[in-house]
């Protein structure tokens, strides 16, 4: 059983936000350069209350609103809706959150993808005013699978490497003096990003990429710049299985694989949608693992 009646107790702060926005859908407004309004929707339409292990499931309805369109009928061969601004298509998508034994403020959010849509941001970005609002602070980034992490430190592909720097006050790097951007010299605060990219990528030089993740190796024994020393971060990009990622040398777990589960979960006969015990099904499992790595990270402080 995790912690209860501490200053913040994480589990009743999103139990409220949750409840104040299941079954009311609510808009973010976008910026628009055409002055039409379009906004991103959501509503809560379901959630499962699991308090003894410290999970929250459910089904979030996302979508936009904003743009007209037709709804086509492929078997009868016409239109049968024209979707006005005012209306939003809006499919369920998964969420759950897991609170790890032992701790209060930390928690773990597994949501689902489809295709190019997700509602990681809406459902993060909705959360953090919530919490906010109770004069509390809200950080969520990204945890690794620490199995996917390994095959794409093991067996992919490094495709590019990037150095990045950012001018400083004082910078005596002599890249940062010596360049200039429209004649002028960089101010400070500029960011510099050097890449090195090449058709058919860095054959072996991926070996040295898993020993610098792994504090085995310095990040100048896989790149060098001259005159910008000590930079202040340099990322590679790597494929595995046509899957490309970036990766922080510094901080590789923060590159936020996604588990592909598309030919894994059952699927609903009359909706196409995936059935809601078979993706919480999965995603317990691998909440277990990843909430393991969690909780490792809050025994390392």
């Amino acid at each position: 059983m995790f912690k209860r009646g501490g200053e913040v107790d994480l589990y009743a702060l999103v139990k409220a936000f949750l409840e104040t926005t299941k079954g009311n859908a609510v808009e973010v407004l976008e910026p628009s350069a055409s002055g039409t309004q379009t906004a991103k929707v959501f509503r809560v339409e379901q959630v499962v209350w699991r308090e003894d292990g410290g999970q929250i499931c459910g089904l979030l309805l996302y979508g936009d609103r904003g743009r007209a369109s037709e709804i086509y009928n492929t078997r009868l061969n016409k239109v049968t809706h024209h979707k006005t601004m005012v209306e939003a298509d809006m499919p369920p998508f998964y969420f759950r959150l897991q609170i790890p034994d032992g701790d209060d403020t930390r928690a773990l959010m597994i949501v689902q993808r489809t295709g190019l849509h997700g509602i990681r941001t809406i459902l993060g970005n909705g959360l953090h005013r919530f919490v906010v609002e109770q004069d509390l602070m809200l950080d969520i980034s990204n945890l690794t699978d620490d199995d996917l992490l390994s095959a794409y430190l093991s067996r992919g592909e490094l495709e590019e490497i990037t150095v990045i720097a950012h001018k400083g006050s004082n910078d005596s790097r002599q890249l940062m003096n010596d360049s200039r951007v429209d004649g002028e010299k960089l101010k400070t605060g500029t960011q510099v990003n050097v890449v090195f990219r090449r058709p058919k990528g860095f054959l072996g030089a991926i070996k040295n990429v898993a020993r610098i993740a792994r504090g085995k190796r310095e990040v100048h024994e896989l790149v060098e710049v001259h005159g910008l020393d000590n930079p202040e971060e340099v990322s590679v990009k790597i494929d595995f299985g046509g899957k490309s990622r970036s990766f922080k040398l510094i901080h590789p777990s923060e590159a936020g694989i996604m588990r592909d589960i598309t030919n894994e979960v059952s699927y609903d006969t009359k909706t196409g949608q995936p059935r809601f015990d078979s993706i919480d099904g999965i995603a317990g499992k691998w909440a277990s693992e990843l909430t393991r790595q969690l909780q490792e990270s809050i025994a390392q402080g």
